[in-house]
């Protein structure tokens, strides 16, 4: 759907300014492969944007009143009346309407304009560009921009009494706050390159169970309840930078610099800084890069940012990204390039996991056109992998990124000192010995991202992807061609490869997710089995290509309880053959049953379950709901209504 360029300012806000767990949830709806899909996000996307703002007008009200007890945000927050002296004046229970109305989108209608009236509601919102979402840190403030960008305000100083790791709101005009603990809580580690946001979900005596909202997956952790939200106003001699609120970049969100509008800065790189522009007089956004030099003189990251240019100057393909010197005035190197607004195929993989084989294939097939034209021109990528592919919303893939690019015209044959050869898991590993990139270790690049795409994970060698079992045997011989240790051995040319690769049929496969307890026996030590249980797996088996086992039940006691069963003729003995357990991290923090740890397409993959909790709120439109099986003496169909809903989900004849 194309956007006029005056209304874009908006759409920039909504994706990259809103709060995050809103423009989290708002991103992953753009990385939806099918109308149903990207609808079921969509009205995941405005419970998230409710229980944000619940979150906030609970926040008030205990602010307010001692005597209120706290409870999991949701809409019913507002039932207890706009607060007089609210912290957001503008925050009432009209501004949700739009977003409660797609929140009850039915999972089995298709609401042809909900992607538009997302957007409207979320346009709504725009009271929200004055306030800054932030954390207590070391003693400063952590601002969370958007769904991706944290950065400390060192000019700005909290008083002793906010306890580090707070969560708050920070209203830019008057530098009221209002903390949100602990109805929200915040957790780094140091492995995590951002920190997690998570909001209460559920009261178990003095514990909190979390969710972080906004996020594929919904992971879950815990802690105990203390404390109450503060309001405050941060005083006048801990304000020692007002700018330092706002992003620490070369150009300010609204700058008007040399012909270019800039929206604001979307993505912090090591060495450059990606800005979303726009032309004076230009018809779409574009791209301004800048590179932000870390160290003195024209270093390796220097010559880096210069070969984007060069190396890029005679490709003329629509699906390479050519970047262009722009003019500046005293802000050093700039690039203009395309502004590709979907995402990359990293982004994509993060929020589905494994992709469906059509995606994966489309993908593949556009990568290798893009890399005949690249290589035709005498250049070799050497960095092919899922964050330098952009594509847009009609699905076309965009190559980027050609910092360490290798020009095959070269008369030493080598790499620079400080150049790398490619990035882990991707690198043909002739290169790590040392060998100079070649039009074969970038087709070994792309043979290990099809098997990330299709199979869940990086091969070291053809081997271990042949041991995926989400790629169909069909593809074995590409994978073996392209992965093959011998450069010598692989295909000569990206368009043998893809020649090759067009030539491979396939079909889309079908998966299906079963409980245990509850779903398909009443517990793990009454072993009962649910009426119609061995006609449902016979079914199961007949109709899907892989049964996935997903329970609170481990390996060992699942194997212990279908055995059993199957000696009692419960059960279909080939359904001990052919079933897959998926390991899970079970515990008190309430982990819930991510599908996309069964590593293959969500979209193909639906779950039979007794417990809502247990479903990640992005993934209910992937839920057959049974009621719990508890007594065995009882009555009991609900197999058959999952069946015949199975049937429905699956357009099964």
């Amino acid at each position: 759907m194309s956007r006029k360029i005056g209304a874009y300012e908006s759409e920039f806000f909504i994706r990259y300014r809103l709060p995050r767990p809103v423009s989290k949830s708002y991103e992953a709806v753009q990385f939806s492969p099918e109308p149903h899909e990207k609808n079921a996000r969509i009205s995941w996307c405005a419970d998230v944007a409710i229980r944000f703002f619940s979150t906030i007008k609970q926040a008030e009200a205990l602010c307010g009143n001692a005597g209120i007890p706290y409870n999991p945000p949701s809409i019913n927050d507002f039932r207890l009346g706009d607060v007089t002296d609210g912290f957001i004046p503008e925050l009432k229970r009209e501004t949700l309407r739009g977003f409660a109305m797609l929140g009850e989108i039915r999972r089995d209608r298709d609401i042809v304009d909900s992607y538009d009236s997302l957007v409207a509601a979320l346009k709504g919102l725009e009271f929200m560009k004055k306030y800054r979402l932030c954390v207590s840190e070391s003693g400063s403030l952590t601002v969370l921009l958007g769904p991706r960008i944290e950065y400390p305000a060192f000019g700005i100083g909290l008083p002793a009494e906010t306890a580090p790791g707070s969560v708050l709101l920070l209203n830019t005009a008057t530098y009221e706050y209002l903390t949100l603990g602990p109805l929200a809580i915040w957790k780094k580690s140091t492995i995590d390159r951002q920190g997690r946001l998570y909001f209460l979900r559920k009261i178990e005596g003095t514990r909190g169970y979390y969710s972080e909202d906004g996020m594929s997956g919904s992971p879950r952790t815990s802690g105990g309840i203390s404390g109450r939200p503060r309001r405050g106003f941060i005083p006048h001699d801990k304000i020692r930078d007002e700018s330092s609120l706002d992003p620490p970049a070369r150009f300010k969100d609204g700058s008007d610099i040399d012909g270019y509008h800039v929206y604001g800065i979307i993505w912090r790189g090591g060495t450059s800084d990606i800005y979303v522009s726009k032309r004076d007089r230009g018809e779409k956004p574009v791209v301004l890069k800048t590179f932000e030099r870390r160290g003195a003189g024209f270093d390796e990251n220097y010559w880096r940012f210069i070969n984007e240019e060069k190396f890029t100057r005679g490709i003329d393909h629509p699906g390479v990204i050519v970047p262009k010197n722009a003019r500046s005035s005293g802000y050093g190197n700039m690039f203009e390039q395309g502004f590709i607004q979907r995402g990359s195929v990293g982004d994509l993989l993060e929020s589905r996991g494994v992709l469906g084989m059509d995606v994966s294939a489309g993908i593949i097939k556009q990568v290798l056109d893009n890399l005949r034209a690249v290589h035709s021109s005498g250049i070799i990528h050497n960095d092919i992998k899922p964050d330098n592919l952009l594509f847009d919303e009609a699905g076309t893939v965009s190559l980027i990124d050609f910092g360490i690019a290798y020009s095959a015209a070269d008369s030493d044959r080598s790499l620079r000192p400080g150049v790398p050869a490619g990035s882990p898991g991707f690198m043909a590993p002739e290169l790590k010995a040392g060998a100079a990139p070649s039009v074969q270790s970038d087709l070994y690049s792309v043979g290990a991202l099809f098997a990330l795409m299709s199979g869940g994970s990086i091969p070291g060698s053809a081997e271990s992807a042949r041991a995926l079992k989400s790629i169909p045997r069909r593809f074995h011989v590409f994978l073996e061609k392209c992965l093959d240790p011998d450069p010598s051995a692989r295909y000569v040319s990206a368009e043998e490869a893809l020649a090759s690769f067009s030539e491979i049929e396939y079909t889309n496969e079908k998966y299906i997710t079963l409980d245990i307890e509850g779903t398909l026996i009443d517990n793990y030590y009454g072993r009962h089995p649910r009426p119609g249980l061995y006609n449902f797996l016979s079914f199961c088996i007949h109709k899907f290509d892989r049964i996935f086992i997903y329970s609170l039940l481990d390996e060992r006691q699942t194997l212990e309880v279908f055995s059993e069963l199957s000696e009692k003729r419960f059960i279909p003995r080939l359904f001990l053959e052919i079933y897959e357990h998926v390991d899970w991290p079970r515990g008190r923090d309430g982990s819930v049953k991510d599908l996309r740890r069964c590593m293959v397409p969500l979209e193909r993959n639906a779950i039979v379950d007794d417990m809502r909790e247990m479903i990640p709120d992005d993934q209910v439109h992937r839920w057959i709901m049974v009621e719990d099986f508890n007594s065995p003496d009882k009555k009991d169909g609900w197999l058959l209504i999952a069946r015949n809903d199975i049937e429905s989900r699956f357009r099964m004849s």
